[in-house]
């Protein structure tokens, strides 16, 4: 594992291997006192092989029957990674390995994950198979096991941890857009470079979508490494799926009906106070 930024509020991993520990909240203890992460994820990848294997023959299946599987066809996903910017290839690798995560069925009760991650019992880390496997893996298990397998396949990413918040948009009686956002709360998502840009990964949240939640920034490799390194609040944002209304037409990684505002921020510590303040 290797520490590509080492800021203490936005952390970004590269090159996960074999018992590597993966903090679950490695940024926020002095913005968010009150929301401390538990004790480390162990990455042990070995246990994921056959999910991977399924994963890669997923996709190769797809890509030689180009009008099979759903939604997800090869086709659509190609209609889509156009619109995006991001190779096709990447985008039905990403597509694969999320449909694999969709069928561990995750559980999103936080109080009784947390309740593990913060037994003492499990100090020295807990494996992410034990999380994944028992239905207890969200953003962070998920983005990780994401990560595992795009390193696998030779694809560069980072595991990010950052502040995400949504919101609500309406328009109002005057014609006016307005958003109505909830309050921050910590994160882990991706980043991965293609055609020159840099494409966000939301894999927990990717779970209610028909195509992965991907977003283009728009930022360089290096524009991207300033984001993270500098010391304004910078919002990575965009149109994402309203997860309680799972009925309408998700797809491109946004809802084009009804649409919540997702951003996932990458910020300094000065940043996070203001937010941990403002949401009290």
């Amino acid at each position: 594992m290797q520490i590509a930024n080492k800021s203490d509020i936005c952390q970004l991993i590269t090159d996960i291997k074999e018992g590597d520990k993966i903090p679950t909240s490695p940024y926020n203890k002095k913005a968010f006192p009150n929301r401390e992460g538990g004790y480390d994820i162990i990455a042990d990848i070995s246990s994921f092989s056959e999910i991977f294997e399924r994963a890669t023959s997923r996709y190769e299946y797809k890509k030689r029957n180009r009008h099979f599987g759903g939604v997800s066809t090869y086709r659509n996903i190609r209609k889509e990674a156009e619109e995006l910017g991001i190779t096709p290839e990447l985008y039905l690798r990403i597509s694969c390995i999320q449909d694999e995560i969709l069928m561990l069925n995750v559980n999103t009760d936080e109080e009784k994950r947390m309740g593990i991650l913060r037994d003492s019992k499990n100090k020295d880390g807990i494996k992410l198979s034990t999380m994944m496997f028992s239905g207890m893996g969200m953003c962070t298990e998920s983005s990780i096991l994401s990560q595992a397998y795009l390193q696998s396949c030779g694809i560069k990413s980072y595991l990010c941890s950052g502040a995400l918040q949504q919101g609500k948009t309406f328009t109002d009686k005057d014609g006016e857009e307005i958003t109505t956002w909830k309050p921050t709360e910590d994160h882990h998502f991706l980043m991965i470079e293609d055609n020159g840009k840099m494409f966000l990964l939301d894999p927990f949240n990717s779970r209610e979508c028909s195509m992965p939640r991907v977003y283009n920034t728009g930022l360089t490799h290096e524009e991207f490494l300033e984001v993270a390194n500098g010391n304004e609040s910078k919002m990575l944002g965009f149109r994402g799926a309203d997860l309680s209304q799972t009925d309408e037409n998700l797809c491109l990684g946004y809802c084009k009906k009804n649409p919540t505002i997702q951003g996932i921020k990458v910020v300094n510590l000065d940043a996070l106070n203001q937010a941990a303040q403002k949401n009290r």
